[in-house]
């Protein structure tokens, strides 16, 4: 604006200096009293001229005032906005450094269940060779035990067959004796061929006794595998391993007393058969029914024997088979609380996915709201920018106009 103001006043003044000479010039040729008239008219006119362009001045100095002060205040509406800009990202960093705590926290929540889960593989790796060592152990202490009853009952077989050759010696030579004194050999034969049937199909009941009791044996020692699989203490297996060895060893005294009472049996048989030989032959008959009935009963003896063994080795049949279902609801126990255990870290982990993932984005909201308005803010603040050059080139342009257009009627009037 001053810089206009002092155009306008320098055009001014050359063109009231050029006027001024043509009318001295014109003047000079009138005379010198018409000279000193449109002297002094200039002058009057040269100070009107000069205190409307003072007036012009006050004027442009206010304007340039209130210019100032405008701009005074976009300056402060500037540095405020800066100042909230600053502000803002201030928070918008001590938002990413809780995003970033956030992140770490559950990194380190991560790691931490890594590493758990290689710790809980470890344990069960470590479980799986414990157990397998113990199965081992047991399969060596089971082979032991058969070798053992193995041998046991190879030395019962053979004793048996000793005692039945002896008796088949005696046998015989009571035959042989009584083919001199008698012509009743083939009966004596046929009683005798009797009394071998009913001693082989005694061996062959104890035989199958001994089997079924092999069987049993090896289904207890099955149903005590499964139940020691379940077990997680060695002083556990070798409580149950000793109390399996004593029941076996009662199984083996059930057997062995079987045994002797046959032995017995036939011992009786002979020792009669012996005084039947010195006595009559009538007598032979009455004794070798006796000898049936004895045999009978001995079988009875034994069979309820057996069923007694059977009995029992139900019962601790059945009582394992109760460990080992009391057993298995334990594994199923701890399987299901540690369902529940991945289930609980699974459901916290979402949780807190979800609670820090709804967060960012309304962190993230929030920060671009806050852009688009420190955006809108820019463009205003451009855009007032703008419309002010705008006015202040008019408001100059016209200044400059009015200026010029007082001038020429001035001129004009004059």
């Amino acid at each position: 604006f001053r810089g206009s103001s002092e155009d306008f006043t320098m055009h001014s003044s050359q063109d009231m200096d050029g006027t001024t000479g043509s009318e001295f010039t014109s003047a000079s040729k009138a005379g010198t009293s018409d000279i000193l008239r449109e002297r002094n008219e200039l002058r009057s006119a040269l100070q009107d001229a000069r205190r409307e362009l003072a007036g012009h001045k006050s004027q442009v100095t206010i304007l340039t005032e209130e210019h100032e002060s405008a701009q005074k205040k976009l300056r402060a509406l500037a540095e405020d906005l800066q100042d909230r800009l600053q502000q803002r990202q201030d928070e918008l960093t001590e938002l990413e450094s809780g995003l970033t705590k956030s992140k770490r926290m559950h990194e380190d929540s991560q790691t931490t269940s890594s590493d758990l889960l290689e710790k809980n593989a470890l344990l069960s790796d470590e479980l799986d060779v414990a157990t397998a060592k113990a199965n081992q152990l047991r399969k060596a202490e089971a082979t032991v035990i058969a070798y053992r009853r193995k041998l046991e009952g190879v030395g019962v077989i053979n004793q048996q067959m000793t005692d039945l050759e002896d008796q088949a010696a005696a046998y015989l030579r009571q035959i042989m004796d009584l083919e001199s004194e008698t012509k009743k050999v083939p009966e004596l034969q046929k009683n005798v061929e009797g009394l071998r049937r009913q001693l082989t199909k005694v061996q062959q009941e104890s035989t199958d006794s001994v089997d079924s009791l092999l069987v049993k044996n090896a289904e207890i020692r099955k149903l005590k595998d499964d139940l020691k699989t379940a077990e997680k203490s060695k002083k556990v297996y070798e409580d149950e391993m000793n109390e399996m060895k004593s029941q076996s060893d009662l199984a083996d005294s059930s057997f062995d007393e079987l045994g002797s009472n046959l032995t017995a049996v036939d011992s009786l048989a002979s020792a009669k058969s012996v005084s039947e030989n010195r006595e009559q032959m009538l007598r032979l008959q009455i004794e070798n029914k006796k000898l049936k009935e004895q045999l009978k009963n001995s079988q009875l003896v034994a069979a309820t024997i057996s069923t007694s063994g059977d009995d029992s080795l139900k019962y601790e049949i059945d009582q394992l088979k109760a460990d080992l279902k009391k057993k298995e609801t334990e594994k199923e126990k701890l399987g299901s609380d540690k369902e529940k255990l991945e289930a609980y870290t699974k459901k916290t982990l979402s949780k807190f996915q979800e609670k820090y993932l709804v967060a960012l984005q309304e962190c993230k909201a929030k920060l671009k709201e806050k852009h688009d308005k420190i955006e809108a803010l820019e463009m205003r603040s451009a855009a007032e920018k703008t419309a002010q050059k705008r006015e202040e080139r008019l408001l100059s342009s016209s200044i400059y106009e009015l200026g010029l257009a007082i001038m020429q009627q001035r001129l004009k009037e004059r």
